[in-house]
C-alpha cells in the first residue's frame, strides 16, 4: 500500500512539473523571430559566400575558419578597380564578423592560407598548376 502511495505521488509530481516547465517556456521555440538588420546582414553574406558555388562543384560542407585569414593577392597586373572590390568586401565582412574571425591580406605568399588570382585562366595553370586541375 504504502508503496503505491509513493507511486501516485511520483506521478503527479512528475506530471506537475512538466506542465510547469511547459508554461515558463524553458523549453519552447521562438516561432515569432524576426533577425534585426545586422542579423539578416550575416545571413546573406553567408548565403552568398558559403552557399553558391563558384566552381560547379559541390563539397556539401562548409568549413569555419577558426583562424585570421592570412589572404594573398595575386594580380598579373596592377588591377586599381579589382584590389578596390576585395578590400571593400574584406572590410564588409571584417565589420559584421562577431566571433574575431578577420581576413588581412598579405604580400607574403609563403604566410598566406588563402589566396586570389586575378588573372587569365591560362597564366593560373602556370602559377599554380594543382588549383588550375581543380579549376
Amino acid at each position: 500500500m504504502k508503496r503505491k502511495w509513493i507511486i501516485i505521488i511520483s506521478l503527479i509530481s512528475f506530471i506537475s512539473l512538466s506542465i510547469w516547465f511547459y508554461n515558463i517556456d524553458l523549453f519552447k521555440l521562438e516561432d515569432d523571430y524576426i533577425p534585426n538588420n545586422h542579423e539578416m546582414e550575416l545571413i546573406d553574406y553567408f548565403n552568398e559566400i558559403a552557399l553558391k558555388l563558384e566552381y560547379f562543384d559541390n563539397p556539401e560542407r562548409i568549413t569555419k575558419w577558426r583562424t585570421a585569414m592570412h589572404l594573398f593577392v595575386y594580380s598579373e597586373s596592377e588591377s586599381y578597380e579589382q584590389m578596390k572590390i576585395i578590400q571593400n568586401t574584406i572590410e564588409s565582412m571584417n565589420n559584421i564578423s562577431s566571433d574575431g574571425f578577420k581576413i588581412n591580406i598579405t604580400k607574403d605568399y609563403k604566410r598566406a592560407n588563402a589566396f586570389i588570382y586575378v588573372c587569365k585562366k591560362e597564366m593560373l595553370k602556370e602559377i599554380a598548376p594543382k588549383f588550375y586541375k581543380l579549376f
